[in-house]
This record gives C-alpha cells, structure tokens and sequence, in this order.
C-alpha cells in the first residue's frame, strides 16, 4: 500500500515569489510606457502614470498584508509542520497496520490451507482404513472357501475390462423378471419334489432289477435241472427208437441259457454226427418223437393229440413209434391220426370213416365196451 506523506513548502507559496509577482508587473508597466513616442497621446502615458500608482498602492498594500501572514506562517508554521508530521507518523502507523492485516490475512490462508490438507490427508486415511478393512474380509472369505491363489494376478486394467464385460452381458439379458424369484422357489419345490420321486423310482428299480436278477438266477438253476433230466430221457428215448442211435440237446448259451437256444444233434445209426436240419424227414420224425416222450416222461400231461407223426416212417419206425405209444399210454390219453395200419393195429380204440366200393362213407369204430365203465353220481341232482 503506497504511503501519502504531506509537506508544509508545497502546499503554501512563499512571501518572495509573490513580491516578485508585483516587481514583475510593475516592470512590464514601465517598459511599456518607455515604448509610447512622442506622438502618443497624453490620455495613454496619464492611463499608464494611474495604473503604476495603482501598482503601487496594491504593493504596498501586499508588502502589509503579506507581512502579517509571513509573521502567521513564522508563528504557525512549525504548529502546521508538526501536525503534518503527525498525520504522517499516523499514516506511517496505519500503514503498519494494514501490512499486519495483510500479513493475517495470508496466516489464515496459509491456515486454511493446512486445515484443508489435513481434511484431504484424514480422508485418506479413512479410505485406507476402510481398504485395509475390505482386504482383511477379502482374505477371510478366501481362507472360508479354501481356495488358494496362485500365479501372477492380472493388473486392474484386465480386471476393469473384465467387469465391462460382464456388465454388458448383464445388460444384454434385457430387463429383470420381478417375478423370477418367486418362479424360481415355484419351480425349487418341484426339482424337490421329483427329485424325491426320483429317488424313490431308482430303489424301486434296484430292487427291481434285484428281483430279476434273483428270478433269472432261480430260472437258469430250474431250466439247467430240467434241461439235464430231459436230455438224459431223449438220449434213451431216441436210442429206443433209432435201435442203437444216439441223440443230445446242446444249448446255444450255456453261460446264460435263457439268451440261447436249443440245439437238437442226433447220430442215426451207422451214420455221422448231424444236426436236426440236415436229417431226413423220417429221421426227423424220430427225433421230436423220442423229444415228446422225454419230455412225457419228466413231467406227463394228461392229453397229447398226434397228427400224422408216422406219415414219413417206414413199416419198421411206424410200428416202433406206435409201440411207444402203446407203453406210454398208461400214464396219458394219446389221441393219435394216422393212415397206417401198424399204427391202428396198435391201437386200443379206432374212430374213424371209410369209403365203401359203392362211394357211400361208412362210419367205422372199434371200441373195447368192456373197458368203458358207467359213472355214477356221486349226489342227486334236483329236477
């Protein structure tokens, strides 16, 4: 701030300077009068003459009035110039006052700014106290779930890109469904619910498959027992019939004989080994025959219907295969048709139709009466 210092020499002329002022006037006057010739009129030298005696008196007038105010200044002048030097020596002192109030008012900026620092430098401090805490919890939940980090992890410019993606592909499944969590137990309680079906349908099925297991396991022990007493009844049968042949069943599966076949081998005699295919048809006929009558002889039923069995038999076979009949015939009824007389020959009753010379059918039938009993009724049946 500049300073403003008043001094008593500048701000009132001096005595001196103004009684030259008058000489100078008074000087002009007389040249100018010394200038005017002769042929100048009296009026102009007597305007001149009045204006000097004016000048004069106004002089003189001056020298007193300027004598009493030179005297004022003499006695007033150190009162004048000891005020000024007051009024500066105050301008001095509130000039140091102002530069104290410019210096506070930079202490409180300074100030300010120290209080300010302190509040950003409180504020990170807050933030890493909240970090230091963020990273603690990060750090727990990783040693929750027992994951262990390994490798260099990526920098945070990956990381960024990385939740930019995200975020879009969020942004991409368009707009939330309010109702997704309802949904969502909705369906919850039905995962549950055939979930527990599901269980339930898989012991199911282990038992099941348990059952089959054991029911194929009782099969395959029942069939190997039943199939071992049948073959060994159809090789005696067939070496009956065939007079010294020999015949076997084989099974396809042996491992698992309810997955395979049945092979039927048979070997005629004074002939090779064959299988059922490659036989004749007589020979054929004898081999299910003697397979009939093991089975019979195993487990008989009460009733077998035999069409035409001896049909491709010779005289000898036909006759054989009617003897067995005739053997087996006690423990089951045996209707049998056929058009070989060594066959009907060994039958006990014969039902049958023929036609006479005359083209005229006669009914023909042969029946032992005597074997024929009259059943009784055991109770009366009401009319």
């Amino acid at each position: 701030m500049g300073k403003t210092i008043i001094k008593a020499s500048s701000t009132f002329p001096t005595i001196g300077a103004m009684i030259e002022t008058d000489d100078s006037n008074r000087t002009f006057l007389q040249l100018r009068d010394f200038q005017l010739d002769g042929s100048s009129s009296g009026a102009a030298r007597a305007d001149i003459g009045m204006r000097l005696g004016k000048v004069d008196t106004y002089t003189a007038k001056d020298v007193e009035i300027r004598g009493v105010k030179l005297y004022w200044f003499k006695n007033y002048g150190i009162k004048f110039e000891g005020g000024i030097n007051y009024r500066n020596d105050r301008v001095r002192i509130l000039d140091s006052v102002v530069e104290k109030t410019d210096l506070n008012a930079s202490i409180d900026k300074v100030q300010q700014k120290i209080e300010t620092r302190e509040q950003v430098y409180l504020g990170f401090q807050k933030s890493l106290q909240e970090e230091e805490a963020s990273l603690r919890q990060a750090e727990e939940e990783i040693a929750a779930v027992q994951i262990e980090v390994t490798g260099e992890l990526p920098s945070l410019e990956a990381l960024k890109r990385t939740i930019a993606e995200a975020e879009a592909q969020i942004a991409a499944l368009g707009n939330v469904n309010l109702r997704a969590l309802e949904d969502y137990e909705a369906q919850q309680t039905r995962h549950g619910e055939l979930s527990a079906e599901f269980r339930q349908l898989e012991v199911q099925r282990t038992d099941l498959v348990n059952m089959v297991a054991e029911l194929n396991g009782k099969k395959k022990e029942g069939l190997l027992k039943v199939f071992a007493a049948i073959n060994e009844n159809f090789k005696r049968m067939y070496a009956d019939l065939s007079e010294g042949g020999e015949a076997e069943l084989v099974l396809e599966n042996e491992q698992d004989p309810l997955l395979g076949g049945l092979v039927m081998k048979a070997k005629p005699p004074h002939k090779k080994v064959l299988r059922l295919e490659a036989l004749s048809g007589g020979e054929k006929s004898l081999v299910s025959m003697a397979f009939i009558f093991a089975i019979q002889q195993y487990d008989p039923s009460p009733f077998y219907m035999l069409d035409e069995v001896d049909q491709n038999l010779d005289a000898v076979n036909a006759e054989k295969v009617a003897r067995m009949i005739g053997r087996n015939a006690h423990t089951a009824q045996f209707v049998q048709i056929s058009l070989r007389k060594v066959t009907l020959k060994e039958a006990d009753h014969i039902v049958g139709v023929t036609m006479r010379s005359d083209s005229i059918s006669e009914l023909v039938m042969k029946v032992n009466l005597a074997d024929v009993h009259d059943e009784k009724a055991t109770e009366e049946v009401p009319a």
